[in-house]
């Protein structure tokens, strides 16, 4: 007796990787503000595209500061401490 099971289409591939890559996305703002703070980035361009790169994170702080802010200043306390 052998079931017929419908294997993950491309869809569920697609939402599995963007899944990771925004958990990834949202765990490299730790590792990038513990480097701004040990001067690893001049004042100039390099540090304006970071900070705009993780300005959305920055919003949704704004957005959501009884969740998600909390969390975020937490992680990334857990990199500059």
């Amino acid at each position: 007796m052998s079931e017929d099971r419908k294997q993950p289409g491309v869809a569920f591939w697609a939402s599995v990787v963007v899944v990771v890559l925004l958990v990834l996305y949202t765990l490299s703002v730790g590792p990038f503000e513990w480097t701004r703070r040990h001067g690893m980035y001049s004042e100039g361009p390099t540090e304006e595209i970071l900070c705009a790169f993780y300005h959305p994170l920055t919003l949704l702080c704004n957005i959501f500061p009884n969740s998600i802010g909390p969390a975020l200043v937490w992680y990334v306390g857990l990199w500059i401490n």
